[in-house]
């Protein structure tokens, strides 16, 4: 699908929760597409977005922050998105990880040797970094 279709189905979702959560969410963006005819996978960036939601939370400060950044050029997607997370409490069990897997085989099928994906989940954040080459490049 056109990566244009891509960006405005995460602009809906993230407009939506909006709504939901009000002011105590902050989500800055920073969208860049060089070339709108650039294609790329249906639902790829979604579940990303997904994630930032489902596990994430208020900081420290009682915002919940995301930031997300996507830049392109003719031939290659860099997308990055972060969110803040609440403190768990003593005891608290983390439960996930189902949903991140089943990205990583997906984009292994769907761009084999052309994308880099890393995750890092900090005490305080959880940030996403993928790479994708869209024209047969290495990543």
């Amino acid at each position: 699908v056109a990566l244009s279709k891509e960006v405005e189905l995460l602009h809906h979702y993230t407009d939506l929760e909006k709504l939901r959560y009000g002011e105590k969410l902050i989500i800055d963006s920073d969208i860049e597409i060089q070339k709108e005819s650039l294609q790329v996978a249906p639902l790829i960036l979604l579940p990303f977005a997904e994630n930032c939601f489902k596990h994430g939370g208020a900081g420290p400060d009682g915002i919940f922050r995301i930031v997300i950044k996507l830049h392109t050029d003719d031939n290659s997607l860099s997308f990055q998105i972060s969110n803040s997370k609440r403190k768990k409490k003593d005891g608290e069990e983390v439960n996930g990880g189902i949903g991140l897997e089943n990205i990583r085989q997906r984009l292994a099928l769907l761009y084999p040797d052309r994308h880099r994906l890393e995750i890092k989940d900090d005490a305080d954040k959880f940030s996403v970094q993928l790479n994708i080459g869209l024209r047969n490049e290495e990543v």
